[in-house]
């Protein structure tokens, strides 16, 4: 993974109707308010941080090469959680599985590698959104 700067500072107009994938309906067409992005993807802004992902590995998780993902290092990671670990030198996106005392870290993607959590290795972060540009 690699990292980057992001500036949240930035408020934009946000539509109180609701958006539907079918067909059209009669719909308002006023801004109801302004919608912070901060507000809306961070909790905790002094344990926050964001990282862009630099790998397929977890694209059957949804999340995809090049997706800034919202990590937050002050929450206890739970069974399912998507996490920042530390392994072996670098910082990684997994899964982690909780089964009775063991805990593994999975990738996901079509090879799926299951790996046992060590001692050595530290959780850096849990998952709690993910930000992805549809154009570039």
């Amino acid at each position: 993974m690699l990292f980057q700067s992001f500036d949240l500072n930035l408020t934009l107009p946000f539509y109180s109707s609701l958006l539907s994938a079918g067909f059209p309906s009669p719909a308002e067409d006023y801004v109801e308010k302004s919608i912070d992005l901060n507000e809306l993807l961070v909790r905790k802004p002094a344990s926050t941080f964001m990282m862009r992902l630099a790998s397929s590995s977890m694209i059957n998780a949804g999340v995809l090469h090049g997706d800034v993902l919202v990590i937050d290092r002050s929450l206890s990671p739970k069974n399912q959680d998507l996490v920042v670990v530390a392994m072996d030198g670098e910082l990684v996106l997994r899964r982690l599985v909780m089964a009775g005392f063991e805990k593994y870290l999975l990738t996901e993607n079509s090879s799926s590698k299951k790996a046992r959590l060590e001692s050595e290795d530290q959780i850096w972060g849990v998952v709690t959104g993910v930000v992805r540009s549809m154009k570039s």
